[in-house]
């Protein structure tokens, strides 16, 4: 999952990412600002519309949807 969200939005700055958690939650994040190469199961991410960072751990996302 974490190489698809880089694959999507790593080195791109015209798409944004929408992830839901698994407590039904829904962020859009469009920039990687930190991809915790050192953990296999998170990563930081910018939050559309603001400077909001967040440390995702990917193992409560349920799916990951492409906006283009």
């Amino acid at each position: 999952m974490k190489q698809f969200i880089l694959d999507c939005i790593g080195d791109r700055d015209d798409f944004t990412i929408t992830i839901t958690f698994s407590n039904g939650d829904k962020i859009d994040f469009f920039q990687v600002y930190d991809d915790c190469s050192e953990t296999a199961n998170a990563i930081d991410l910018v939050e559309v519309g603001t400077d909001f960072r967040h440390l995702v751990n990917l193992d409560y996302v349920v799916h990951v949807r492409l906006n283009v």
